[in-house]
C-alpha cells in the first residue's frame, strides 16, 4: 500500500451490521454482511456481494436474526457460510452451502445456536467440524460442535 490516507472506494447499505467477511469462490471475490437488525426487527437478512468489475454487487440475501459474525470455509471442495447471531428471532443457525459453481447459498441444515457469538472451523482426526461459542447468560444451548458426514 501507499503512504497516502485510504479513501472511500465503495458504499454497501447495511441494516447495524456488525461484521463483514470476504471470502473465495472459484475465484470470484465475495463478501458476506452479517446485519443484526433493522429499526425494530431483529429479523433482518444479511446480504452476499459479489466482485463484478472492480466493485461488490448485491448476490444474494440470507435469512438472519441479530447476526454479528460469519465464517466461510470449505470441506472437500464444498464452500459454506455459517452465521453467529446473538439471540431473538430462530433459536437455530442455518448453514448455507454453495449448490455449484459460482451458484448460490442454499440452506442444507440448521443447528441450536440461541447465542452463538462466533464460529470456527476446525478438523479433528481429519473429520471437518466447526464450532460455536455460546454466550446467552439465560436458557442458553452448550457449544455446539457440527461436524461433516461427507465420506461416512
Amino acid at each position: 500500500m501507499g503512504q497516502g490516507p485510504l479513501l472511500e472506494y465503495q458504499s454497501i447499505p447495511t441494516n447495524g451490521a456488525h461484521c463483514s467477511k470476504p471470502f473465495v469462490v472459484d475465484s470470484v471475490h465475495y463478501l458476506v454482511v452479517a446485519n443484526y437488525h433493522g429499526g425494530s426487527s431483529v429479523n433482518i437478512a444479511s446480504r452476499v456481494y459479489r466482485g463484478d468489475r472492480g466493485s461488490f454487487v448485491e448476490y444474494q440475501p440470507i435469512p438472519t436474526s441479530r447476526a454479528l459474525d460469519w465464517v466461510a470455509f470449505v470441506v472437500d471442495g464444498v464452500h459454506w457460510l455459517v452465521a453467529a447471531k446473538c439471540r431473538g428471532g430462530s433459536p437455530t443457525t442455518s448453514i448455507p452451502r454453495s449448490t455449484s459453481r459460482r451458484g448460490s447459498f442454499v440452506e442444507i441444515q440448521s443447528v441450536p445456536s440461541g447465542g452463538a457469538h462466533c464460529w470456527q472451523p476446525l478438523v479433528v482426526d481429519s473429520v471437518h467440524c466447526v464450532s460455536s461459542l455460546q454466550t446467552t447468560v439465560v436458557a442458553a444451548p452448550p457449544t455446539s460442535i457440527a461436524r461433516s458426514t461427507s465420506g461416512t
